[in-house]
């Protein structure tokens, strides 16, 4: 990890930045590139449906994210995964994983 200048580019390098498809007239949906390794995006699913069973801070925000957008749970997910693989950036320079560091705990009920 100490190869990558910053979060950014580990969460872009695993093709989770979001990309809009446009044209003059349309207007696209944001959605994920998926240039990256798939291999890396299926472990780091997994290891989110994981964090979403083990972790209450991780749970309770998915669960906000469900009820607040009325999103489908695949893109609450996806959003997860965006924040771990920013988090693997900074645990890869040397800091402990903590999720409080993720999401804001003052507004989950956790």
């Amino acid at each position: 990890m100490k190869r990558y200048a910053n979060a950014g580019s580990v969460v872009k390098t695993l093709g989770l930045n979001l990309t809009e498809r446009s044209s003059g007239m349309h207007k696209g949906k944001l959605r994920i590139t998926k240039r990256g390794s798939s291999l890396a995006r299926m472990y780091l699913y997994l290891a989110v449906l994981r964090l979403i069973q083990k972790d209450q801070i991780i749970k309770a925000w998915y669960q906000k994210k469900l009820c607040r957008d009325g999103t489908v749970k695949k893109k609450a997910l996806i959003a997860i995964m965006r924040k771990l693989a920013g988090a693997l950036w900074y645990v890869g320079q040397g800091e402990g994983f903590d999720a409080a560091k993720l999401f804001d705990v003052n507004r989950l009920s956790v």
